[in-house]
């Protein structure tokens, strides 16, 4: 049985290995891991980011669920559950995880960032707007949220507002 060090351990490799791509071995080292403590949260965020990689949605769901379950406050897992349900069609359900994300964690830029995505995709362009905007004060670098922003503009028509 390995110890809480060699389980830190095997999760920071099974983490190089999921950077890198690696995906079904950093799912063999996480499933050791899991095998063993089952209510480690970093391991079940972690295999719930590999099975979003793998496009397991209902196995993403379910160790990100499992994650929520052991630690209810985990913003990460309530985002990542709205990714998988975005991916999956359901951008209503996706938009109740990512405020239910930013509820617990309010300057969590990525949950913004996705939770304007959702809504542009269910046509709520004012909501979306909104919701880049505060991405944007948040983290005034953040990429994608300035092109989905200029985009969203130009869509509208509002080529000044775009620039």
């Amino acid at each position: 049985e390995p110890s809480s060090h060699d389980m830190s351990q095997m999760l920071a490799v099974a983490h190089m290995q999921y950077s890198s791509g690696r995906y079904r071995e950093a799912l063999q080292m996480c499933e050791t891991i899991y095998q063993v403590d089952a209510f480690r949260t970093e391991n079940l965020l972690l295999m719930g980011a590999i099975h979003f990689q793998l496009r397991n949605f209902s196995e993403c769901i379910f160790y990100n669920q499992q994650c929520v379950r052991v630690q209810p406050n985990f913003a990460e897992a309530y985002s990542n559950l709205g990714n998988a349900l975005k991916e999956l069609g359901d951008c209503a359900g996706a938009v109740q995880f990512y405020l239910k994300a930013i509820k617990l964690k309010p300057r969590f830029c990525d949950a913004y960032n996705n939770l304007a995505l959702a809504y542009m995709q269910l046509g709520q362009v004012q909501d979306a707007i909104q919701t880049y905007q505060m991405a944007l004060v948040l983290a005034p670098n953040l990429v994608d949220a300035h092109c989905n922003l200029g985009n969203l503009f130009k869509s509208q028509g509002n080529l000044e507002a775009a620039r």
